[in-house]
């Protein structure tokens, strides 16, 4: 029990250490899979790009960074906190 509570402790700090953190996100539309287990961690000052063929999701997964759409599963942080709507402390520009 003691090691379950220690990997639990370790990776909501290695989950707080990043700017951006995506775990586990699914995204699906009726039976149509979008987004399928993707993770995705970003730490401030790096730089990620997006790249893939159209149709591939990378639209919805920015959305859902955004706070435009919800994931079907998973998890997006920004700064440690679930992504919520845009606000004044993260618009939309």
């Amino acid at each position: 029990m003691h090691g379950t509570w220690v990997n639990v402790l370790m990776n909501n700090t290695a989950r707080n250490n990043y700017l951006l953190h995506i775990e586990n996100l699914h995204k699906r539309y009726g039976d149509r899979t979008v987004l399928d287990d993707i993770d995705l961690s970003v730490a401030a000052g790096e730089l990620c790009t997006l790249v893939g063929p159209s149709g591939c999701g990378k639209s919805t997964l920015l959305r859902i960074i955004l706070g435009q759409e919800t994931a079907s599963d998973g998890d997006a942080l920004i700064g440690g906190n679930p992504v919520g709507l845009p606000n004044a402390q993260r618009g939309i520009v």
